[in-house]
């Protein structure tokens, strides 16, 4: 398991929740409290290069201070994210109607 705490999310707040967001498809409630530092994201099961890809992508938004670890902060509460859906492919849309 890996958990995300971001401790300073930098000056450009906005594009971070959206970036984080898009890349843990976690609501807007989940996200806010991730970049204010009260909760941790925890990510399930991740590649070590898949990490280094999340705090690139989190750095690029402008997030300034964040940690990626296999264990939870006792301090924090704990959010699980969400699964990435699932897309049809056109066999299955084509065989909905």
């Amino acid at each position: 398991m890996a958990y995300l705490s971001i401790t300073d999310p930098g000056p450009h707040i906005i594009q971070a929740i959206k970036a984080l967001r898009d890349i843990t498809r976690c609501s807007l409630k989940d996200a806010k409290e991730c970049m204010e530092g009260t909760v941790q994201l925890d990510l399930g099961e991740i590649t070590p290069a898949r990490s280094r890809q999340l705090k690139q992508q989190l750095e690029a938004a402008g997030c300034v201070k964040m940690f990626i670890s296999k264990r939870p902060a006792d301090n924090k509460p704990l959010i699980a994210t969400a699964p990435a859906p699932k897309v049809k492919t056109w066999h299955e849309r084509l065989l909905e109607d």
